[in-house]
């Protein structure tokens, strides 16, 4: 079959996008982003500004990658690279198309689209109703023979043999930082960017990004932990994931909304902004757990520095209630005011976190905090984390990763998979794992 590749301008004003009608050929009357054919030797951006030119008389800035559409039609595939732009000025004339319209969120089935067009307005409208979403996660190279030496620095006791503290398996990477982020943009091209924070890194992701996501290259941006503790330096370094996410939100032009994951956590099938905000409610992954049952775990062991522990914590420091929303291995959706707001009203949970080098039976998960206060103010979705998520982590039994990986094959719903503690499978697990996610995150090329 022919293959064509063009270029489309999704051109934006405040709150709506710019739709042209065709006036030729056998869509003639259907509506299309402008746009045209890449020329030999021409640069897909190049390509998008001379077309809007010659279509437009306009000049465009064009301000960051959409999507790439694949569509079959009955002559030829198109293959379609699509982008935000904005105008640098108002003027514009059409020199090819009939009409157009300016159109808002919900005047985007008012037109009949070409069909290669159509599948780009779900993501269109939403970015219209919520605005750019980012993806934020934290990541570490626990082998870094650097970092484990800071690491036995600063550490006390037996803060380096338990695992919950400052453990090895705490800290391992087995390269699921690039199945993490690969996940991401494959699966929710709605994400704007994606925020690596670390301490003085680098996950090495760039021959990764240009081989299968060339245009989301500059898309993915690597934090210093430096960044994100301005103001308050003298808490670094830090080990300390409570420390580190109580800051997340202090990443520079980090969107109001956005999503927190942790680079074990990967979506594995596509997925849409209200998988993770629906209206003004973040969609939280989770299941309500007595307080009462966490506080008796933690008379039991008052030593023991576990997840539900710190969510018990976080709801003390809340001002209490009867139960915690256990959260889930899955993404956590948040708004930054909340935080920025939350750290201004209660600097003394922040300076809780921020203490300890390493986590410490005082400490919250701050996601926590955040989760209980919008479920008070009514402002919650709760779905559940164990009909959406699904989690791998080792277990001594015969052939244990290939039944999990078959059981998930076999549920088409959940959309997140956790590989929790991966570093701890055998050889032949982990390339079995390895062989599973690239098949389903870098499919092959189209030929």
């Amino acid at each position: 079959m022919k293959r064509i590749e063009v270029v489309a301008a999704v051109i934006r004003r405040e709150d709506r996008i710019f739709a042209t009608q065709r006036g030729y050929g056998a869509y003639k009357d259907w509506w299309e982003f402008p746009g045209g054919k890449i020329e030999p030797g021409e640069a897909p951006r190049e390509a998008l500004r001379r077309e809007i030119r010659e279509e437009l008389d306009a000049d465009i800035r064009i301000d960051r990658f959409l999507q790439t559409v694949e569509w079959d039609y009955p002559e030829f595939h198109l293959t379609m690279h699509c982008f935000w732009c904005s105008l640098e000025a108002d003027a514009m004339h059409l020199n090819e198309h009939e009409a157009a319209r300016w159109l808002g969120a919900d005047e985007l089935s008012e037109v009949r689209w070409l069909p290669a067009d159509e599948g780009l307005l779900p993501l269109i409208a939403a970015e219209l109703r919520y605005g750019p979403i980012d993806f934020v996660l934290p990541w570490v190279d626990g082998g870094d023979p650097v970092l484990s030496a800071r690491r036995a620095k600063y550490a006390s006791g037996d803060t380096l043999t338990n695992e919950e503290v400052g453990g090895t398996t705490r800290y391992a990477s087995v390269g699921e930082i690039r199945w993490c982020v690969a996940s991401i943009l494959r699966f929710a091209p709605f994400a704007r960017k994606v925020f690596i924070v670390t301490d003085g890194q680098d996950p090495d992701l760039g021959a990764m990004l240009r081989e299968h996501f060339p245009e989301r290259v500059d898309d993915v941006v690597v934090v210093d932990h430096r960044v994100i503790f301005r103001g308050r330096e003298e808490f670094l370094p830090t080990f300390n994931s409570n420390s580190i996410d109580t800051l997340i939100w202090n990443i520079p032009e980090l969107a109001e909304r956005f999503v927190y994951t942790n680079d074990d956590v990967m979506l594995m099938r596509p997925a849409q902004v209200e998988d993770f905000f629906r209206g003004d409610e973040p969609v939280c992954y989770a299941e309500r757990l007595s307080a009462a049952f966490v506080r008796q775990l933690r008379t039991l062991n008052p030593r023991h520095v576990g997840y539900k522990v710190s969510m018990l914590r976080a709801l003390e420091m809340m001002g209490g209630g009867d139960h915690i929303i256990r959260l889930g291995h899955a993404p956590c959706a948040m708004y930054k005011s909340w935080f920025r707001r939350w750290a201004e009203e209660r600097p003394d949970m922040v300076e809780n976190n921020l203490r300890d080098k390493f986590r410490t039976v005082a400490q919250f998960e701050v996601q926590e905090a955040f989760y209980v206060d919008m479920e008070r103010r009514g402002r919650l979705c709760l779905l559940s984390d164990r009909e959406h998520a699904f989690v791998f982590k080792r277990r001594p039994v015969a052939r244990y990763v290939e039944k999990k990986i078959r059981v998930f094959r076999a549920d088409k719903t959940r959309k997140f998979v956790c590989f929790n503690s991966l570093n701890l499978c055998t050889a032949d697990e982990i390339a079995l794992v390895t062989a599973w996610l690239d098949e389903l995150i870098f499919p092959a090329t189209r030929k």
